[in-house]
């Protein structure tokens, strides 16, 4: 009897053990796969074989995970968009909070403002100390709105230091709720700053304004000579032969002036539109040389000035615009007469040429006295003139060195300048051998190589 009581009471204990085993392995299961999702691996939880009561558990654990990896995936799409978009914006973009912390910023941003380190997690004022930038991205939260604003940075350090100028754009973002460790869920305000370069429109500006006031005052200046001499002859000098002749020479001298005037402009204008053609052909720089200085040959006798000649080989052949490049040596050849001598010493000008692997190489020489250093590199500006009165008085536009630079830059070539006060200048000019690819045996246009105003 004994062992039948035995046995009748083992089969229920083993079949209870069995049930607590099975449902230990189901709380197991469970709570690992929790304790994963909790370390945000959303891999697919599987709980095989659940008891009855579990399967719901496990089918929404399953479910859950699912969610989480397609949440996970679509956190990762919009993170890759969002960086993808940020890292491809030339301006530079961050956002900030309403405690002027700056929680994202992009690659632009940093390389913008010149930042040795990431600006994220910085607040505002470390990253960019401008006070008027900083009243606008204040005035972004107190008045609920966006604010752009203008300003100026200094960039770099000692000689190097330039002014930067930049506009910003500050919008407010919609507040997104943020769990904080006490457990209540506060509106965090944020708002979008956009930063955007306008160093060059600023400079484009200066420079449209710059030659509007130069253009105004190259026409004003002869225009009020020719009305002077046309007042002065209408309230009675017609009756005097001499003063007559003498006013009508002057008024003329002055006509031409404007007439050289417009002429440069209309080139300066075609070379900037690129609607200038070129057309390329081979010819001897030996002769073209010979043919300006004989060409201008009476200003050459009035100025007294001396030639010499040295092309290494001789018979130099160059592949460019002949007519352009008779431009080029005319206002060069114009410039050296007026520049390169002195009151005591006429000028002395040298024009040589030498064959090199892949260019030509032209220079003008003179012994004159030569260029001030602070103003060398603005030489080739338009309108840039070192002595402004003994330009004007020796007839100068003002525009040929520019005009220079850009028919040479449009033929693949470089121009640069070689001065040492006291004792003249060189003007270098490079241009290629051999016509590039994407020179046309007839037609070229030509790429501008400084912006249009």
């Amino acid at each position: 009897m004994n062992w039948i009581f035995c046995a009748a009471l083992a089969i229920p204990l083993f079949f209870a053990s069995f049930f607590l085993f099975r449902l230990w392995q189901s709380l197991s299961l469970i709570k690992k796969s929790l304790a994963r999702l909790a370390k945000k691996d959303f891999r697919t939880v599987i709980v095989s074989q659940p008891l009855g009561f579990f399967s719901k558990t496990a089918q929404d654990l399953q479910t859950l995970s699912e969610l989480l990896q397609q949440q996970e995936q679509l956190l990762l799409e919009e993170g890759f968009s969002l960086k993808t978009i940020l890292t491809s914006m030339a301006e530079g973009v961050l956002i900030a909070d309403s405690s002027l912390k700056i929680r994202l910023a992009n690659d632009a941003l940093a390389s913008m403002l010149a930042l040795d380190r990431s600006p994220i997690g910085r607040n505002l004022p470390e990253v960019l100390l401008n006070s008027d930038f900083l009243r606008a991205a204040s005035e972004t939260f107190s008045k609920n709105s966006a604010q752009t604003v203008e300003f100026a940075l200094l960039r770099g350090n000692g000689a190097e230091k330039s002014e930067r100028f930049f506009e910003a754009y500050s919008s407010p973002v919609s507040p997104v709720p943020h769990l904080s460790p006490n457990g209540t869920s506060p509106l965090t305000k944020s708002a979008v700053i956009v930063l955007r370069d306008i160093t060059k429109l600023k400079k484009l500006e200066t420079v449209r304004k710059e030659f509007v006031a130069n253009v105004s005052h190259e026409f004003r200046t002869p225009l009020s000579i020719i009305g002077g001499y046309i007042e002065t002859l209408l309230e009675g000098d017609m009756n005097d032969p001499a003063s007559l002749a003498k006013f009508l020479s002057i008024m003329q001298k002055n006509c031409e002036r404007l007439n050289l005037l417009i002429a440069d402009l209309l080139v300066i204008s075609q070379l900037e539109h690129q609607s200038l053609p070129l057309r390329f052909s081979n010819f001897s720089l030996q002769s073209l040389a010979s043919r300006i200085v004989e060409d201008t040959a009476p200003s050459i006798a009035g100025c007294r000035a001396s030639f010499s000649f040295a092309f290494s080989p001789p018979n130099i052949e160059l592949h460019a615009d002949l007519d352009r490049m008779e431009q080029v040596f005319l206002n060069l050849l114009g410039n050296a007469l007026r520049y390169g001598g002195t009151a005591e010493s006429p000028p002395e000008i040298k024009i040589s040429a030498s064959l090199q692997a892949n260019f030509v190489e032209i220079c003008f020489s003179d012994c004159g006295q030569g260029i001030p250093y602070p103003d060398q590199p603005f030489l080739f500006d338009r309108f840039y003139r070192v002595h402004k009165d003994r330009a004007r008085n020796a007839g100068g536009t003002g525009l040929g060195l520019s005009i220079v630079k850009n028919i040479v830059l449009a033929h693949g070539g470089t121009v640069t300048l070689q001065s040492t006060p006291g004792k003249g200048s060189n003007f270098f000019i490079r241009i290629p051998h051999q016509k590039s690819p994407s020179q046309q045996d007839t037609v070229a246009r030509i790429q501008n190589p400084e912006p249009s105003v």
